[in-house]
């Protein structure tokens, strides 16, 4: 299922990695699917699972979060952010370099969008 695509992003801020749609609808279409795959093309770059601020559950990998405040979706390395130690703390940092060279292309590709 096709959830958005380049043009209905509004923006991706690159200091805090938060992207807003052009269409509000897109809060809830986001936040009922379990996951997200991005493709620029034919090939998947990433997948990353959708998270809201009340979910139990632990991810150690790239994540979308929703904020229920200012209606913004992060990504995130992790969720939840604080909670950490020496195995998880592992775990995160070699997922984030296998998705490094895929999320400097997402970037990439974004801004010639």
């Amino acid at each position: 299922m096709l959830l958005f695509t380049w043009n209905d992003i509004k923006w991706i801020k690159g200091t805090t990695v938060e992207i807003r749609f052009v269409d509000s609808a897109f809060i809830q279409k986001i936040n009922q699917s379990p996951w997200i795959k991005c493709f620029p093309g034919p090939v998947s770059l990433f997948t990353a699972t959708v998270t809201i601020p009340v979910s139990s559950s632990v991810v150690n990998d790239l994540v979308l979060n929703s904020d229920m405040k200012d209606g913004g979706f992060y990504f995130k390395d992790r969720y939840p952010d604080w909670l950490d130690n020496p195995g998880i703390t592992a775990i995160r940092i070699q997922n984030k370099a296998k998705k490094a060279s895929a999320w400097n292309r997402f970037l990439v590709e974004l801004k010639k969008e």
